[in-house]
This record gives structure tokens, C-alpha cells and sequence, in this order.
């Protein structure tokens, strides 16, 4: 299972590199829900909006983040999403 930190995004502040932690739990989740397709989406939503830490990814989840985080949001959520999934 992979694991995404949603609420402690490691996100670049600038293209040279300087980060910051951003809580991206809600917007993310905000994404799905209005975004995603189906029950699944929906579940995911609520699983990414309820979290208090890191979430447990099952294939099918993680396919749903990568989809979402690549179709709505910018360059360094997408960078700071795909660091913590291909990091599990």
C-alpha cells in the first residue's frame, strides 16, 4: 500500500528548491470531491478529508490521487503528491 501525508505536503516554494509544508488535506480532498467520478472518488474524499496523518493508499486509490493531483493541481502539489507515492 502506498501512503500519502496529505495534511504535511512537502512543497517546493521555488523551481531551485526551497520547501515548505503545506496542509493540502482539504483542497485535495475538495479536488475529488468535486472533480472525481463515482462512489470510489467520493469515499476517497472523505478518507483524505477525516485523516490526521499519513493515508493508506490501496492500487485503485493511488491510480484516483495521481489522476487527480496530474489533472487539477499545479506543478509543486503534483511534485509533492508523486514524492510521497513513489517514496512507499
Amino acid at each position: 500500500m502506498k501512503k500519502v501525508n496529505f495534511k504535511a505536503l512537502k512543497v517546493k516554494a521555488t523551481l531551485k528548491g526551497d520547501t515548505t509544508i503545506v496542509d493540502g488535506a482539504e483542497s485535495f480532498a475538495d479536488i475529488l470531491y468535486a472533480h472525481g467520478a463515482g462512489i470510489a472518488a467520493h469515499a476517497l474524499a472523505l478518507k483524505i478529508y477525516n485523516s490526521e496523518g499519513a493515508v493508506e493508499l490501496t492500487a485503485d486509490e493511488a491510480s484516483l490521487v495521481e489522476k487527480a493531483a496530474n489533472d487539477f493541481c499545479t506543478p509543486r502539489f503534483i511534485d509533492a503528491i508523486m514524492e510521497q507515492l513513489k517514496s512507499e
